[in-house]
């Protein structure tokens, strides 16, 4: 199984026009964020997770609810989807 750096390393060679990080209050990939895309919306479930979400300055948006319903409602088009925790947090 790869690490989340090495996958990251693989990725620095690209560039993104947008990107959607799903569950972004940690910030554990706000660093790679930045250097992939100007353009990156963040997006949390819960509110107050969205507070401390943005210190890097990484995200153009941050949107609070069900991320499938933004997709549905936005005209936005996305060229990346990220996330970090929020798989391990679905899995336990």
């Amino acid at each position: 199984m790869l690490e989340l750096g090495k996958i990251m390393r693989k990725l620095d060679r690209y560039t993104f026009k947008t990107i959607l990080h799903l569950g972004c209050d940690t910030g554990v990939m706000d660093g790679y964020l930045k250097e992939w895309s100007a353009d990156v919306t963040g997006g949390d479930l819960l509110e107050k997770m969205l507070k401390s979400a943005n210190p890097m300055g990484v995200y153009a948006d941050l949107e609070n609810g069900d991320l499938l319903y933004y997709l549905a409602q936005t005209e936005k088009k996305f060229d990346l989807f990220t996330t970090a925790d929020v798989l391990t947090i679905l899995a336990s």
